[in-house]
């Protein structure tokens, strides 16, 4: 039998959990700094606290488990119009398998799954810095639309930033909920695809974990945080090599910056993600000062990063200028239903917000 014949596609099961496991923690993701993912004891359990509904095909060779997708649901809105989104959120293929075509026919099994799931749009994010993904979407895929750019920037936690004495900055209470849920709305009413965001959402990342400015009583600019390490850790794999010398002086200078001291090769990255990220029109100033602040909190906490991802058009994205951060870019990849959805898209490269804490 050969290898292509002894593959089988099925859906995730309980005692599958070890072998997915093991396959994230040796994955890679391309970018300056190269990440792994440790979601041990219980791989599903990122996946039901981001997002309304997921699914993970397996693929096993040999009756062994050999790579995974995994898929989760989302309510967002394309242009005001409400869509069923799909995210591509994971897939790995163990070492000893690839060259067995496992990507491809793990992709074509979840496009099918997604379509009997009525899903509108299927989405993904590739690392910009991964040449062999952007070389097949390129080479092999002409019904799918490549969005803006996405900057991630991962801000060096521990240095200590100076606010602006007249920013009204503070926890959010349960009461501010629905007026936080308006601001995000209009705030992503500026990009083409945006993710749903209401009170619900916002209690189940709890008020205790977000952070408002305010302006006359108003609230002008809002930042949640979500810590992951109980269901997921980020390990690092390795330096590019402009960050390895990087690494060595931010840790050597320390004792002046101040910085976390940054793990090596094998380490755990401590990353607290950044959620909602949202200001009125020219509150720009006020969601940097916000940001500086939260920063100022979480220093001393035992984090190396806070980890936030913009559209390259958001006027926020400005707002880490002056960080120290090491940075990376995601093209946000969509393939739409029908050609109405691939219309409302426009004709290019459209706008995608999506919360990278739910990455």
């Amino acid at each position: 039998m050969s290898g292509l014949d002894a593959v089988v596609l099925r859906p995730w099961q309980p005692a599958d959990n070890e072998a997915l496991v093991n396959i994230a923690r040796t994955m890679s993701l391309p970018a300056r700094v190269r990440l792994g993912i440790d979601r041990a004891p219980d791989f599903p359990a990122f996946c039901r606290s981001a997002g309304d509904d997921f699914d993970i095909v397996v693929a096993e060779v040999d009756g062994r488990v050999a790579g995974f997708m995994e898929t989760r649901r989302f309510k967002f809105r394309l242009r005001g119009n409400p869509v069923r989104v799909a995210y591509l959120a994971l897939v790995g293929v163990e070492s000893g398998s690839r060259g067995l075509g496992l990507f491809r026919r793990l992709t074509a099994e979840v496009e099918r799954r997604t379509r009997e799931a009525d899903a509108d749009l299927a989405l993904g994010l590739v690392n910009a810095r991964n040449p062999r993904m952007s070389g097949y979407l390129a080479a092999n895929r002409a019904d799918i639309v490549i969005g803006r750019r996405i900057v991630v920037a991962s801000v060096l936690l521990g240095q200590r930033h100076r606010i602006a004495p007249d920013l009204a900055i503070g926890p959010a209470a349960p009461s501010d909920l629905g007026e936080i849920a308006q601001l995000v709305g209009r705030s992503y009413e500026r990009h083409i695809l945006t993710p749903v965001v209401d009170e619900a959402a916002l209690a189940a990342l709890g008020a205790e974990n977000i952070t408002v400015c305010r302006d006359r009583g108003r609230i002008v600019a809002t930042l949640g945080t979500w810590d992951q390490r109980a269901l997921r850790r980020i390990m690092v794999v390795g330096y590019g090599w402009a960050e390895r010398g990087l690494r060595q002086l931010l840790n050597l200078a320390g004792g002046l910056t101040h910085i976390a001291r940054l793990p090596a090769p094998g380490e755990e990255l401590r990353v607290l993600y950044a959620a909602y990220a949202a200001a009125e029109p020219g509150s720009e100033g006020a969601f940097a000062g916000l940001l500086r602040s939260v920063c100022n909190r979480c220093a001393g906490q035992g984090y190396h990063a806070l980890l936030l991802g913009l559209p390259e058009d958001d006027p926020l994205a400005a707002t880490t200028r002056g960080l120290r951060q090491f940075r990376n870019v995601d093209l946000p990849v969509v393939i739409p239903r029908d050609v109405n959805l691939r219309a409302l898209l426009g004709a290019g490269p459209p706008s995608v917000r999506f919360e990278y804490a739910f990455a």
